[in-house]
């Protein structure tokens, strides 16, 4: 896969004053996992650590839910009692650790959504 860059961009203001931000720009990464699906209605449980073992060191992830949201599961823990419609993670290297980091299993609420999910990273 051909090497690339790209930028991760969060943050969040509020009206009196208060600004929270984040932003990295120009960051080399050579693995990419996309998902853009429609799923339910209903719980629907969708694993994306598979998606996301082609990159041996995964750096960023953002997930996107168009409807009622999804609850999330990390490592094999619980499922979160709360749904969540966006997320955006950037994971600390593998250095030293070891490779495939990103154990996430989505659990998709209510009425059929279109889920969009992408990981970057580094696969070497």
């Amino acid at each position: 896969m051909p090497n690339f860059t790209y930028n991760g961009t969060l943050g969040l203001s509020t009206s009196d004053g208060f600004t929270l931000a984040r932003a990295l720009t120009g960051l080399p990464a050579n693995a990419k996992a996309l998902l853009d699906d429609t799923f339910g209605p209903g719980p629907l449980a969708v694993d994306l650590a598979p998606l996301v073992a082609s990159i041996a060191d995964p750096q960023w992830a953002l997930l996107l839910c168009f409807g009622d949201g999804a609850r999330l599961k990390f490592d094999g823990g619980a499922f979160t009692a709360k749904a969540f419609k966006a997320i955006e993670l950037q994971l600390t290297p593998n250095t030293p650790g070891p490779s495939g980091v990103l154990d996430l299993e989505i659990e998709a609420a209510g009425a059929a959504q279109r889920i969009q999910f992408l990981a970057i990273g580094d696969p070497t």
